[in-house]
């Protein structure tokens, strides 16, 4: 396995978690370090994107990572998983998902093995 090939694997390895463990908040235990996944760039990013009145700083908006869409999908499954992450060059990132039956795509860009930066590419819902 070439060297591109084996860190194209453990970012999408990465970007599976992160979706699995604070956007899709499938897996998770509570006691997950945001920082352990994103640096410093994104986790701003993430707190100026958070909309809500915030109790307990800092206050992330991992919903910024996934669509608008505030309910599901009438008639799906409330699905909610990724379908597909593809490396479009430089860092970058397009992860395809499922978001409570809603598709959606994100791009997100990858730096020393966290997320960097983000930006929503479907229509917000």
């Amino acid at each position: 396995m070439s060297d591109t090939t084996a860190e194209n694997t453990t970012d999408n390895e990465l970007i599976n978690r992160i979706y699995d463990k604070f956007v899709f908040a499938i897996d998770t235990d509570g006691n997950d370090n945001p920082e352990d996944y994103f640096t410093a760039n994104a986790l701003k990013k993430l707190q100026q994107d958070y909309d809500f009145d915030c109790e307990y700083a800092p206050c992330y908006a991992y919903y910024a990572l996934r669509t608008g869409a505030q309910d599901s999908k009438p008639d799906s499954e409330d699905v909610s998983k990724i379908s597909k992450v593809e490396h479009i060059g430089d860092g970058w990132y397009e992860v395809s998902y499922i978001d409570m039956g809603w598709s959606g795509m994100t791009r997100v860009k990858v730096v020393d093995g966290k997320i960097d930066d983000y930006e929503r590419c479907a229509p917000d819902l």
